[in-house]
Formats: structure tokens, C-alpha cells, sequence
């Protein structure tokens, strides 16, 4: 076996084996992206027995619009208005879809549905270059936009880059080897051997003056022959070209890329076809091998994700269905971290502000994936920013909607926090509801006075006129919703509005940080709008609740936060 083949059935195994393994985390996924109430193992099986020929062939009209309009014409980018990013996208589809099938497998693709196929003959050699020009448009316009879209630049990883590398570089090669091997002797050498029995040296002279004068070849061994061929015998070299070449090769100005490289590789093509050959077949060989490994997967998993999808995105997250784990899985698959979600997130501003990456939705979808099954090998400050850039989220589904892979963001976001509640990681309102009262007296040992620890200048805690007018009339406690409903446990309720606004106007709001009600009021306005004395009475609540979090990142109380019983279920 031959070095090439032993290498090419290594990267062969390893590609099916690590797409086999892909798979299997769709069909069997991770409890986290599980529907409540229902294990992975049991969803499979209860998605299989749903499905019947009834709803089979409901379905495939469907499927087969989805596959022509969204996967084969990228269709959904038209829909909703980016043409820049549809030409990206169909060039790298189109023009790899037609290399990897009529040149990569032409032996089971070209050949046998095409007589008379030779790469050298046209149209093959035109629509080689043709595709592989499209993949270098959609390459060029995929690196202009990681490297000077200032929103995508933001998001761009090592591994976005290392892909548009290895993509650039099959491409280069691939026409430098075309180039080359279209002016190298050796290939000459060898296609007369094949197609050119036995001739004598005069004739072999003539034929290579007039490969020389139309191709541009250099012979090194034959120079005098190169440089002053005389008409009879380039006449003699075209009837032997005719003869035994043309059937084979047609003229290379078809090849309108690589042409005109081989009259600039011509003068030191020597030697160059064999190295420029083991560049290109190791790279895409490699690429193969990394496939189910890397972002190139979503070649495969992107059209199923595209294929999955069906209801709508809000009705899938609120009524997820057996088949929803599986989706999960394959839209965890199907990002191509290209960014375009974070650039339209409604919450870019708080990344703006904070620098928290888990806040953007292409960061946080890559910590999910590596979140996913891996919980117990993961840093209590990796789940700590996960937890506080996933509930930053408003769920507005405006990242679902512009999606390109049409991965449903939407339900994975719901997920997600339910997961990190799981874990123990809720949002960070419900962990410093749960902190006792011993804990907020070492916070307040560490972080100072509240005066010392301010959130916005002025600040309704030190301007005594905010709390001058109250009269502790308890208009407020009696509009607040929670005082009104029958069935919150008492604990919850252990100051009413007005006792919480006296203590802060004693002074007393590390008193007041401890409180259970601070945490579950629900910011409805009421008490503040029906306050005779008008009295912000929501916004020292908010005041309250912003202190603490700043007393909680000043005095770095990480550690302290992940002991037991400063975790919170999320409710």
C-alpha cells in the first residue's frame, strides 16, 4: 500500500469515526437538552413511534422545498434581506459542492454519468476554476467581515481564522498545482509515455517544441530546441498533438485562473508539480480528518438542523415536543460562531458596558456546547459567567430570527438558564436572596459604609429628602401585589414596603440588604405610583438591590457565594 493511500484511509476512519460519535450525541443528547420530564434515551423513542406514513408524506413536501430553497439556494439569507451575506454563503456551497463532486470524486461522479470525461477537456477544466473562484469570493468576503466588521471582529476566535486559512490554502494550492502541472515536464513526460507508444526522438523533439511554443513548457534538457523551433517542425508537433494529445487536453486559456499561473510558474516549474501536489492533497485530507471535529461540520449539520426545524421558534420553546433534545443537539452543531447573532442582540449594549463575552450570543452558545454533559469537569467560575451572561437575556428572538445556520436560539437560551439554575448557578438575584444575614455582615465588613459604595451620583440612600415626606401611611404595602396574594409562605414577606423604606431612612440598609422581601418584590411600580407623597419608593428598591450586587463584586466575594447555602434553586 502507498504512502498516499495509507494516509487516506487514516484520515477516512477518523472522519467517519468522529461523525459517527456526532451523530450519536444527536440521537442520544446530554440531560441538559433534554425536555423536562422526559430523558434523551426515552425522547428518541417516543419521536420514532410518533412518526407514521401519514405524517411522512404530509411532511414531504416540506422537506423537499426546504432542501432546494434554504440548503441548495440558500434561500433564507434572500428572505431576510442580507446580500452580501447570501453571495458569501452560496459562493462557498456552490463552488465546493461542484469541486467535491466533479473533481474530488469525479471517479464516482463525473465518469460514470459523463463518456469521454477527462479534467483536462472542457467544460471541466473551465468550471474547475469557475468553482473554485467562488469559494475564494465567499473566502475573501468572509475574511473581510471577521477582520474589519467591528461587531464580528469582536467575536472572531483562532478557529475562524485557522478554518478561513485551510479553506484559502486547498484553494491556492489547488490552482498552483493546476498551473504548474500544466507547464511541468514530468507531466508531459509521463502523458506521452501513456498516450505517445514508442516514438522516436525526432518526433518527440517536435512535439515538445510545440508544447513549448503553445503552453509555455521549459525543457531544461532540450533548450536549443526551445529557443528557435522551426515551422516544419512545430507542424509536425501539432499533428502529433492532435493526434494523441487533443482527444485529452484542450487549449488551457479555458482555465482563465490557472493559465495565466502557469506562464508565470513556467520559468522554474522544475520539480515544483510534486511538492504543490502533496501540499494541496494533505490539506484536504487533513480538512477530512477535521471535519467532525471543527466548525466545518456544520457542512452536515447545519442542513439537518435546516431540515428539523418546523414550528415556530416561540411555540417550540414553550411547547417542546420529544423531537426538541435532538434539535438542541444538532443546533449546538450547527453554529458557525459567524457572529451575525451578536451583532443584532438587544443586549450588546450591557457587553458594551460590562466585558462579560457570555452576555454576547455566539460566546454563549460555544460555553454551552462545552458546558453540555461536562459539568462536573467545569470551573465554578466558568459557570459563574455563564450563569450571569445567560440571564442577561431578554428573549426577544431577534438572534433566532437572523440566525443563518436557523438554529432556534430561542429555546437553547431557555435551556440554558435552566441549566445553570441546575447546577447551581441561578441568576444572581436569586443566589444574594438566599444569602443569610451573617453573610451580608461579613459583605458589609468588607465593602464599607453604603455611602462609601456608591452605584450613581446623586443616590437616594444619602439625600435625606428622599424619605423626609414618608409618614408610614403603608398605602404602599397595601397596592403591593405580593401582600395580596394568599398563598406567599411568610418568609418571603418578612418586611412589608413601608418598614423596608424606614430602615433605610434610619440608616440601617445593610439591614435592609438581608431582607427577603427586597429580592421578591417584582418591580411593578404600584407602590411608587399610588404613594401620596410621592415617594420613590421602587427606585430605592432598585438602589438596594444595585448596592448589593456592587458590594458583592468590591469585596470579590466569589468564593463566598459558591459555599453551600449561598446557592438558590431558581424559583
Amino acid at each position: 500500500m502507498s504512502l498516499f493511500a495509507m494516509i487516506l484511509w487514516a484520515c477516512l476512519i477518523v472522519c467517519l469515526a468522529g461523525t459517527v460519535w456526532r451523530v450519536a450525541r444527536w440521537l442520544a443528547p446530554d440531560r441538559s437538552l433534554a425536555v423536562p420530564g422526559l430523558p434523551p434515551a426515552r425522547a428518541l423513542g417516543v419521536l420514532l413511534r410518533s412518526l407514521s406514513w401519514r405524517d411522512t408524506i404530509r411532511a414531504a413536501p416540506r422537506v423537499i422545498v426546504t432542501f432546494l430553497r434554504d440548503i441548495l439556494l440558500q434561500g433564507h439569507l434572500l428572505h431576510k434581506g442580507s446580500l452580501w451575506r447570501w453571495i458569501m454563503h452560496f459562493c462557498l456551497f456552490a463552488g465546493f459542492s461542484g469541486l467535491l463532486l466533479f473533481h474530488a470524486l469525479e471517479a464516482f461522479v463525473s465518469r460514470p454519468l459523463f463518456p469521454g470525461y477527462e479534467p483536462t477537456l472542457d467544460p471541466w477544466q473551465f468550471l474547475r476554476n469557475l468553482f473554485g473562484v467562488l469559494v475564494a469570493c465567499g473566502l475573501g468576503i468572509a475574511l473581510f467581515r471577521r477582520l474589519f466588521v467591528r461587531d464580528m471582529r469582536r467575536t472572531t476566535r483562532f478557529e475562524d481564522l485557522f478554518t478561513l486559512g485551510l479553506i484559502g490554502l486547498i484553494i491556492a494550492s489547488g490552482f498552483f498545482l493546476e498551473a504548474a502541472k500544466m507547464v511541468s515536464p514530468a507531466v508531459f513526460t509521463r502523458m506521452t509515455a501513456d498516450y505517445l507508444p514508442a516514438p522516436d526522438e525526432a518526433d518527440m523533439a517536435a512535439l515538445r517544441a510545440f508544447w513549448a511554443k503553445r503552453h509555455g513548457m521549459v525543457f531544461p534538457e532540450t533548450a536549443g530546441d526551445n529557443a528557435a523551433p522551426s515551422p516544419e517542425r512545430l507542424e509536425k508537433g501539432r499533428e502529433l498533438s492532435e493526434t494523441a494529445c487533443a482527444p485529452c487536453h484542450s487549449p488551457p486559456r479555458s482555465a482563465f485562473v490557472s493559465a495565466p499561473l502557469s506562464r508565470a510558474l513556467a520559468p522554474s516549474s522544475a520539480g515544483r508539480d510534486a511538492l504543490l501536489w502533496w501540499t494541496h492533497v494533505l490539506s484536504c485530507l487533513f480538512a477530512l480528518a477535521w471535519l467532525p471535529f471543527g466548525k466545518l461540520f456544520h457542512i452536515l449539520s447545519t442542513p439537518a438542523g435546516i431540515l428539523l426545524r418546523g414550528l415556530d421558534p416561540g411555540q417550540e420553546a414553550l411547547r417542546p415536543r420529544p423531537v426538541a433534545p435532538m434539535k438542541r443537539a444538532v443546533g449546538l452543531d450547527a453554529c458557525t460562531n459567524c457572529g451575525i447573532c451578536s451583532r443584532h442582540c438587544s443586549v450588546l449594549p450591557a457587553f458594551l458596558a460590562l466585558g462579560t463575552r457570555e452576555i454576547l450570543p455566539s460566546e454563549k452558545l460555544l460555553s454551552m456546547r462545552k458546558l453540555a454533559g461536562k459539568a462536573g469537569h467545569i470551573t465554578p467560575a466558568a459557570l459563574a459567567a455563564f450563569s450571569r451572561g445567560g440571564f442577561i437575556c431578554t428573549e426577544c428572538m431577534r438572534c433566532t430570527v437572523v440566525c443563518p445556520s436557523r438554529i432556534n436560539l430561542q429555546d437553547l437560551w431557555l435551556v440554558s438558564k435552566r441549566e445553570a439554575s441546575r447546577l447551581g448557578y441561578p441568576e444572581l438575584y436569586v443566589r444574594l436572596r438566599n444569602l443569610g444575614p451573617e453573610v451580608w455582615e461579613r459583605l458589609a465588613g468588607r465593602g464599607g459604609h453604603p455611602a462609601k459604595t456608591r452605584v450613581r451620583s446623586p443616590s437616594l440612600l444619602d439625600n435625606p429628602d428622599t424619605f423626609a415626606p414618608c409618614a408610614q401611611c403603608s398605602v404602599c404595602t397595601s397596592v403591593c401585589p405580593l401582600f395580596r396574594l394568599p398563598d406567599v409562605p411568610a418568609a418571603d414577606l418578612d418586611v412589608s414596603p413601608h418598614q423596608l423604606m424606614n430602615l433605610a431612612r434610619m440608616g440601617l440598609a445593610d439591614l435592609a440588604l438581608s431582607t427577603n422581601f427586597l429580592w421578591n418584590c417584582v418591580t411593578c411600580y404600584k407602590c411608587q405610583e399610588h404613594c401620596p407623597r410621592g415617594i420613590p419608593v421602587a427606585d430605592v428598591l432598585f438602589e438596594l438591590r444595585n448596592l448589593a450586587h456592587a458590594r458583592v463584586e468590591a469585596a470579590d466575594m466569589d468564593g463566598l457565594l459558591d459555599d453551600e447555602g449561598a446557592r438558590g434553586e431558581h424559583p
